[in-house]
């Protein structure tokens, strides 16, 4: 849910923003305790539009699909009618792609809801064209808007890591000691591998950071994968002792594996895997992915998931390093396929294409019939992109419509998002 979360903490009051509006909105998106309350207003206001924009990124949030696909809706069509009479309209434009790009999370189970309510979403040229209009306008509240949707759409749903470095570079050039984008930088950062630099952006907030509720959770996740695993445990300890939620879940699995990694033998603590059990929610993304590890043993192979973590930390040398440490006659079959995913992936970001083909090919031969896990899927969504960039057109369309052909699997939603745009992307280039 952080690209949601984060398309909208640009917002930078002036004397005729909705102050309270915001802040109130923003607590709902940056907290683990939605404010309930909401607003009415003119429909004339000048940033009316904007303000039921946010309210349906806090709908998403919350799983309120239905509520949040009719604000988003009414927002999104007074916005293009007033493109339609001003072509001018920066701020209507900014906010139709912004919308554009929103939708698109919402889980494949609820498009039928899109569809019925006749939403017609910006295509992705469209999107982009409107975006770079809004990051070049004079207002400093519609460019740092701009600007953030731009690099959390790259890194959350594009997963281009190294272009999400370089706009990183320019949003703190152009918006220095801004605490929103600190807030932003420190979400995108473990997003695409660099946890120390989230920590700089994160340790150098204000004081007052009580409007940032997952502030705690998001440090501790940071130095997780920086291998700080004390720091991490102090911050995780923190926001466990605030909120009983999100990522709580996921707070014990990270402290599992930190116990698992700390150990001589290979077994789990049992009071931890307990409170996975049964502590906090299930509505974020993450914390089912906790609750299933935990509920599905066999538990996978400990270098295996040693080299993940490295992996998600940007140490993809360590990570293969690791690897090399395991027996693989000696795996069963869903460890032989993670462990061939885990090598591919590492290998592709160290940018050998050669042999991280020749893993995901592995992983496809071990897949078996309808896998459960998202290993296959992710595979073969990567082949399609390491064809498509070796300019093979036929293997990578072969590919990407493979990722969108295989069951429910954990991130079936993110995965069919990716491949689709990406077969749209090439059809339209032929």
């Amino acid at each position: 849910m952080i690209s949601n979360i984060d398309f909208v903490i640009a917002q930078k009051v002036d004397t005729s923003f909705p102050k309270e509006e915001i802040d109130t909105y923003l607590g709902s998106l940056l907290s683990p305790s939605p404010n309930e309350k909401t607003y009415s207003y003119p429909k004339n206001r000048l940033y009316s539009d904007n303000l039921l924009l946010i309210k349906g990124l806090v709908e998403i949030k919350k799983g309120n699909y239905w509520r949040a696909y009719w604000d988003l809706k009414k927002s999104y069509q007074s916005s293009i009618k007033k493109i339609e009479i001003d072509s001018t309209d920066i701020i209507s434009k900014l906010n139709a792609a912004i919308i554009s790009i929103a939708i698109s999370e919402v889980p494949n189970e609820y498009h039928w809801l899109r569809n019925f309510l006749g939403f017609s979403p910006l295509d992705f040229a469209l999107q982009e064209k409107y975006i770079s209009e809004a990051k070049n306008n004079p207002s400093e509240y519609i460019s740092l808007q701009a600007y953030l949707t731009e690099i959390l759409k790259t890194s959350f749903l594009l997963k281009e890591r190294e272009q999400s470095f370089q706009l990183a570079e320019e949003i703190k050039k152009k918006f220095p000691d801004n605490k929103y984008v600190k807030v932003a930088l420190g979400w995108i950062y473990i997003k695409i591998h660099y946890p120390e630099l989230s920590i700089q952006e994160l340790i150098d907030l204000p004081e007052d950071i009580k409007w940032f509720g997952y502030y705690d959770y998001v440090l501790g996740t940071a130095y997780y994968y920086a291998e700080e695993y004390q720091k991490a445990n102090i911050h995780f300890n923190t926001y466990l002792h605030h909120y009983s939620t999100d990522y709580v879940k996921d707070i014990y699995y990270k402290k599992l594996i930190m116990d698992w990694f700390s150990k001589e033998n290979k077994s789990f603590n049992e009071d931890l895997k307990d409170s996975v059990l049964n502590e906090g929610g299930t509505y974020m993304n993450l914390d089912r992915y906790a609750l299933n590890f935990v509920s599905n043993p066999p538990y996978p192979n400990q270098w295996i998931t040693k080299s993940r973590i490295l992996f998600d930390g940007g140490k993809y040398d360590r990570s293969l390093e690791v690897l090399q440490q395991v027996t693989i006659d000696t795996l069963p079959q869903v460890d032989k396929l993670e462990y061939y995913y885990r090598l591919g992936r590492s290998n592709q970001a160290i940018n050998d294409t050669t042999l991280a083909i020749k893993c995901y090919l592995e992983v496809l031969k071990f897949e078996g019939d309808k896998p459960k896990v998202y290993y296959p899927a992710n595979a073969a969504l990567n082949l399609g992109i390491l064809y498509e960039g070796l300019n093979d057109k036929h293997n990578a369309v072969r590919y990407y419509q493979k990722a969108l052909n295989y069951p429910k699997h954990p991130y079936k939603n993110s995965i069919d998002a990716e491949s689709k745009r990406r077969l749209n992307t090439l059809n339209a280039s032929k």
